[in-house]
């Protein structure tokens, strides 16, 4: 296995590239991954990425694209036990971006599962709107199945997805839709500063980028989380605040937590706001 990085000045994104290797170096992954570096593994005919990100106060979310099959499982597998062991005040497995996942991957989850259990750790494993994963998870976990997909506290993260085109409408579409989605839960207005952050995160796809973004609203029990994907790359203002323009200083300001996470490619922008009560 080979780990190659890249990026001199410790603020720009570093990738580590592993080769199919011997599986004692598994622990040089999950380092990487513990310090925000994107982990890109291919394994034969298998390709994934992991990184790990802070998304909100002591938590951890493990976001893996690509094939979760018997020779990238070992790598994940790594990447969460080393988390567990950190303790973290609460551990998310996001799935939603996995193509495929194989026998290996499930028992990853429930070896996960159970350590985190041991430690009384709260984790959830998200799949998004993807119900193909959860009946795989369902038909082989059983009944461990439902408090990983529900998270703590047993609620049940409501997640709406779409993509839209690089067209000069799109902010206005993606205001449409997270309004929407808040209406069908029954949350009325108390998400119209994520309104003013959604029009900002598809106003920078569409002119920075300049290819179809997926938009992804999810409510849980840690409040609503919005997600802006494109195929573009990651440009400076991103990751230097002296570059920053007037749209991503209101993400900061009305944001609680946001951050980016790159693919090989492309990179999503994320924001979370706190939990708000629903409307009667």
């Amino acid at each position: 296995m080979t780990l190659t990085r890249t990026g001199s000045d410790p603020r720009e994104v570093r990738v580590v590239s592993t080769l199919a290797g011997r599986l004692l170096e598994r622990i040089d992954v999950a380092h990487a991954a513990a310090l925000g570096e994107v982990a890109e593994i291919s394994c034969r005919y298998e390709q994934i990425q992991i990184v790990v990100t802070a998304d909100g106060p002591g938590t951890r979310t493990v976001h893996v694209t690509g094939e979760l099959a018997s020779g990238t499982a070992a790598y994940l597998d790594a990447v969460l036990e080393y988390q567990v062991a950190a303790r973290p005040a609460r551990l998310v497995v996001n799935l939603s971006e996995v193509s495929f996942l194989g026998v290996r991957g499930v028992a990853v989850l429930a070896r996960t599962a159970e350590r985190a259990r041991h430690r009384s750790l709260p984790l959830a494993v998200v799949v998004g709107d993807r119900p193909d994963l959860t009946r795989i998870l369902r038909r082989t976990l059983g009944s461990a199945a439902s408090p990983l997909l529900h998270g703590p506290g047993g609620i049940a993260p409501r997640v709406r997805s779409h993509v839209l085109e690089p067209h000069l409408g799109s902010p206005r579409r993606a205001r449409v839709l997270l309004r929407r989605a808040c209406l069908d839960w029954a949350l009325g207005n108390a998400y119209d500063d994520a309104a003013l952050v959604v029009t900002e995160l598809v106003t920078n796809a569409v002119r920075h980028a300049g290819t179809p973004c997926r938009i992804t609203v999810t409510l849980d029990g840690d409040g609503l989380r919005i997600a802006v994907r494109d195929e573009g790359p990651l440009p400076p203002a991103l990751l230097d605040d002296r570059q920053r323009g007037a749209g991503l200083r209101i993400v900061t300001t009305l944001a609680r937590h946001w951050g980016v996470v790159p693919h090989a490619d492309g990179k999503t922008v994320w924001a979370r706001f706190p939990p708000r009560p629903a409307v009667a």
